[in-house]
């Protein structure tokens, strides 16, 4: 009996380690989405219940998140934070040598005469952090400024600025033919190994044309994110309204929580927007809409969908936002650029009631042309998905912050020009040929396995992941409780409350 009893305390100890460190925990969060005052649940298998192909696979190599070149999209006006935004992304990055930005950045020139543009900016403060002794240890060093090559910038005058669509589509002229693109804001924060997990994320879609797009939380949450937390709460962008100029606004975001993918969507969101480059390439920003705010982001959700892209809530934050006050606002220089233009133009692709003076303004917008919409489904198809509709007018009331169904690609018949895919090879051709605009490669990094600097990885649970214990009697088991209890302790994330020193290295 005793040896029996010796026998059962160490298999019950096995187990609880086990537990601790094998990642799978016995109770998970349900998904669930916040709209009106209650957490709804959700059922995420019914998101591609429709008839119809399903949709297309990702076309990515193995070890996607490793070797995979990400292109960071920046619009900065008048922004002395954009140089902390590209440093927390290189530093916070798993593969920085495969990271590169496009910065549309613009200066005052009666204003901001000794301002630097965002890339020397960026050196200055990766010299002064570095002679601080505040960089990552793997941190390249015998260069004057480490990855400036890697950061591209489009310099001009504030003073005649056409507001934040036009910037976004000069940002995108910077782009080569990078793998991903990201866009965020010029005043924003990373995660510890964001780029490897953005590229994770986007694989658990299994789609080929998702973009995870969303609003983002403040910088103060950094500290608190646990990837492995099943119940993380993250910002969920679903409900409109009727905003300036009668276009369509999103509203606040509400939430989601214990999402083990990313969830279908409706709308997308200028803060965070992240997929496969083709996106940028097929769906560019729409130079002339001057100084528009409102409705800038429907038409980017309308335009992606009707190309045939399907937009998804991410499951998890990985990049932050600085919410506190803006010093220099687009707003500022209105009476630059024709705001009227842009506006005509937008009502006509929502397919609002037009003036006659919107219509003269906006006759030169092909609605089916480059800045226009796709063939792969069509504007009423994506009305009755997304719950807006200019035409009468409707907003989304909130119908669409639950479960969603996506909506099956029309059939193009072979059309060349409707096939985003096929659009983006010719332009990856046109690349190629020009000789110019390759993407330096790095050498890929080593292999997990071959890997001396790898660390193992441990999932990190709190006691209230697992099943509760058996009832144990004896010294023994009083033993294992205690033992228990600090490999439980060490398995918890622990928040000080206290933001780190170095604000640029994710904790």
């Amino acid at each position: 009996n005793h040896n029996h009893d010796i026998i059962m305390s160490r298999l019950l100890f096995l187990f609880i380690f086990l537990q601790c460190y094998s990642g799978q925990p016995v109770e998970n969060t349900l998904p669930q989405s916040l709209y009106g005052d209650e957490w709804h649940t959700l059922d995420l298998e019914l998101e591609l219940s429709a008839d119809g192909p399903p949709p297309v696979a990702p076309r990515v190599v193995a070890n996607a998140g490793d070797v995979s070149t990400i292109f960071v999209g920046i619009a900065a006006f008048r922004e002395r934070r954009c140089a902390t935004t590209v440093l927390s992304a290189l530093v916070n990055a798993a593969n920085p040598a495969r990271v590169f930005f496009g910065v549309s950045d613009e200066w005052s020139e009666s204003h901001d005469t000794d301002e630097p543009s965002c890339d020397v900016a960026y050196c200055a403060l990766e010299r002064r952090e570095r002679a601080a002794g505040r960089l990552p240890a793997s941190w390249p060093s015998g260069t004057a400024c480490a990855f400036a090559d890697h950061v591209r910038v489009l310099r001009a005058d504030a003073d005649f600025a056409r507001g934040p669509t036009y910037a976004r589509a000069r940002q995108q002229r910077l782009l080569r033919d990078e793998h991903f693109c990201l866009q965020v804001d010029s005043h924003s924060l990373f995660s510890r190994r964001w780029d490897v997990a953005l590229v994770s994320d986007w694989l658990l879609t299994q789609n080929e044309m998702a973009v995870l797009s969303s609003y983002i939380p403040h910088v103060d949450q950094l500290e608190r994110q646990d990837e492995h937390n099943p119940s993380a709460e993250v910002p969920h962008i679903c409900k409109t309204q009727i905003g300036g100029y009668g276009l369509v606004r999103n509203q606040q975001a509400t939430a989601a929580r214990g999402l083990p993918r990313p969830k279908l969507n409706t709308l997308w969101g200028a803060g965070l927007s992240f997929g496969k480059c083709h996106a940028e390439v097929v769906v560019p920003y729409d130079p002339y809409l001057d100084h528009v705010f409102d409705g800038e982001e429907y038409s980017r959700a309308l335009r992606l969908l009707t190309w045939g892209y399907d937009l998804y809530t991410p499951h998890r934050n990985r990049v932050f936002h600085n919410y506190t006050r803006v010093e220099h606002r687009w707003s500022a220089t209105r009476e630059a650029g024709n705001m009227a233009r842009g506006v005509a133009r937008l009502r006509k692709l929502f397919g609002a009631k037009l003036t006659a003076e919107d219509a003269q303004l906006a006759a030169p917008l092909d609605l089916y042309g480059r800045y226009g919409l796709g063939r792969r489904r069509t504007a009423a198809a994506v009305a009755a998905f997304t719950g807006v509709d200019l035409s009468v007018p409707r907003m989304s009331d909130g119908a669409q912050c639950g479960d969603l169904v996506r909506v099956p690609l029309d059939d193009v018949l072979g059309d060349k020009r409707a096939d985003a895919l096929r659009v983006y090879a010719l332009h990856l051709e046109q690349l190629a040929a020009n000789g110019t605009s390759a993407t330096p490669r790095p050498p890929p990094p080593p292999s997990p396995a071959t890997s001396a600097a790898t660390t193992r990885r441990r999932r990190t649970l709190s006691v209230s992941d697992h099943s509760p214990l058996f009832a144990l009697v004896g010294v023994q088991a009083l033993v294992i409780v205690a033992v228990c209890v600090v490999l439980v302790r060490r398995c918890t994330p622990r928040n000080t409350g206290r933001r780190p020193n170095n604000h640029f290295v994710a904790v």
